[in-house]
């Protein structure tokens, strides 16, 4: 499912590139939006499923050596705990759960929960890519649109990416990163593609 939402965002911004294009901005602006919340959306789901011993694409089931770990509450108890330390009480509601978007929390947890695709977890997300960090900075900027925000990203995408010339954070999206052959966005959704694959595999 996450799979085929990502082939629609990537469509949608493939769209937005076209010359003269004037609804840009606002395209580009759902898809950084929308691609952090489904990436955070894949991560809480992941974490969850495999209390279902889930079969992996490659035919291995998923399993856990941590026996405290039993319910979602206690999957959502845990991850709290991994971001907000040990004493940090139950969320009991969706905003009160930690960021599922951010990479390292879906790692420490699925160590923590003792999952056995521990490894292969640790491989898929150790993937070369800034698509993580840089994606909820742009994703916030869309969200306020201030002068702070707008000149944060647009210097994110100079010192990463080497992208240089960009006076608006569409400018950075629309851009291809030193020696890529394609525009950023469109690294970044190929990025998100690979890492939910490796996690599946």
């Amino acid at each position: 499912m996450a799979s085929r939402r990502l082939n629609r965002l990537r469509s949608r911004a493939v769209d937005a590139l076209k010359s003269g294009n004037p609804e840009r901005d606002r395209h580009l602006a759902y898809v950084t939006v929308e691609a952090l919340n489904l990436w955070a959306n894949f991560s809480r789901s992941y974490v969850l499923s495999c209390l279902f011993r889930p079969m992996r694409i490659s035919k291995r089931r998923v399993a856990l050596s941590n026996a405290a770990i039993s319910t979602p509450a206690s999957v959502l108890l845990l991850a709290t705990q991994m971001r907000r330390g040990p004493t940090a009480s139950a969320p009991t509601s969706r905003r009160e759960e930690p960021s599922w978007h951010e990479r390292d929390l879906l790692m420490k947890t699925c160590k923590a929960m003792g999952c056995s695709n521990y490894p292969e977890v640790q491989s898929a997300l150790s993937v070369v890519t800034t698509v993580f960090e840089d994606l909820p900075a742009f994703r916030n900027f869309y969200a306020h649109r201030n002068d702070e925000s707008a000149s944060r990203v647009i210097a994110l995408g100079k010192r990463n990416h080497l992208i240089s010339g960009a006076r608006h954070p569409t400018d950075v999206l629309v851009m291809a990163a030193y020696k890529r052959p394609q525009p950023l966005v469109l690294d970044w959704l190929d990025d998100l593609q690979i890492a939910m694959e490796l996690l599946c595999d």
